[in-house]
């Protein structure tokens, strides 16, 4: 499949057979599942309703006014299933590729610490935001995007430090970068918890909301800003899909096959920060999702690369907008965090894949 072709028609012509199946399944839960977005809420459940207000918005049925409901299918829960979409397909292929890169299917961002860094990174701006605006006024025109800011910085200085603590010998070691990810996650922990010992009751408020995720702040200005971001790293990491299949086989195999494996290697991490870091800063921490879906997906499919990460996409998009519309209607009209749902799905969901291969291998409980 060349590099530029990473559409859904494309993908579904050059499918095998024996391939389509999945591929369909995965489009249709998508769809259903971006419906379902659309019509379920506090306000009101409709199923039609999501096709009415995209038949309005593009002038299809001559009606000009828009009617309240209207207005927030249009401008916030279409915006808030897009967004879930893009990060879910962006965390999912996260996890998908550092499983691959690392040859180990626990690996994910938060077991490599980047996740915890973007955590720290926002953590620390939340908490002296409101001094440093007060000392440098010039800063307060960053203010909407500082925390985003700081996020993303986290991310790159984790992967950074990851990155040169793997380093053994000139070479990119994964087993070092791997208990490098597991101290530094520690320590980002641990400076997470200081901040919060520290902070005032309206900082301590809003670190605990961030930590615990949430798309409650989307809007078609966020989308925006992460389409493209995600959507290009997600095309770098889908256009490395061969040297992650290469690289499965052994490091030593991949090499005679004329792959640069460190220079891969530091890419996908840098590749991996940048997602992940854009991911945190507009929605908190989310767990789970970059390491339950591409399990699920072997459990269905095999672990070649060329089909991992598009699949992936489709089903990491999909989950966390049924886990999304789900935080909104469980306790209506409030809100469950979305971080809290994904764990206590996904913690479970975990724990009985480890079962079920204990069991495979003769081990009893």
């Amino acid at each position: 499949m060349a590099s530029n072709q990473i559409s859904l028609s494309a993908v579904a012509l050059e499918l095998p057979q024996s391939r389509r199946p999945l591929f369909i399944v995965l489009v249709a839960l998508l769809f259903i599942a971006c419906w379902l977005g659309a019509s379920l809420g506090a306000a009101k459940f409709d199923l039609f309703l999501p096709f009415e207000t995209l038949a309005m918005a593009l002038g299809f049925n001559g009606e000009t006014e828009v009617t309240g409901i209207q207005n927030i299918v249009l401008n916030i829960r279409l915006p808030r299933v897009l967004m879930a979409v893009l990060v879910g397909a962006a965390l999912a292929v996260s996890g998908a590729s550092l499983q691959g890169m690392c040859r180990n299917p626990l690996a994910d961002p938060s077991l490599l610490g980047i996740s915890s860094g973007a955590a720290v990174g926002a953590v620390a701006m939340i908490f002296i935001s409101q001094k440093l605006f007060l000392m440098i006024p010039a800063l307060a025109h960053i203010g909407p995007y500082a925390i985003s800011i700081a996020a993303v910085l986290g991310a790159a200085i984790t992967a950074f430090a990851v990155y040169h603590l793997a380093q053994t010998g000139g070479q990119f070691q994964v087993p070092t970068l791997l208990l490098a990810g597991v101290a530094i996650n520690s320590l980002s922990i641990a400076l997470i918890g200081g901040f919060n010992y520290l902070a005032d009751d309206q900082a301590l408020r809003q670190i605990t909301f961030w930590l615990m995720g949430s798309l409650g702040g989307s809007s078609w200005k966020s989308v925006s800003i992460l389409f493209p971001i995600l959507g290009l790293a997600l095309w770098m990491i889908h256009k490395r899909r061969h040297a992650i299949n290469l690289m499965l086989l052994g490091e030593a195999n991949a090499r005679c096959s004329g792959i640069d494996v460190d220079r891969i290697k530091l890419e996908l991490l840098w590749i991996n920060a940048l997602i992940v870091g854009v991911a945190v800063a507009f929605t908190g921490i989310i767990a789970f999702v970059g390491l339950v879906v591409p399990h699920i997906l072997r459990l269905y499919s095999d672990t070649n690369y060329r089909y991992l990460i598009i699949n992936s996409a489709m089903l990491g998009g999909a989950l966390l907008v049924l886990a999304d519309t789900a935080s909104r209607v469980i306790a209506a009209p409030a809100e469950l965090p979305i971080g809290i749902l994904t764990s206590l799905i996904g913690a479970p969901f975990f724990i009985a894949l480890l079962i079920k291969q204990k069991r495979a291998l003769g081990f009893v409980l």
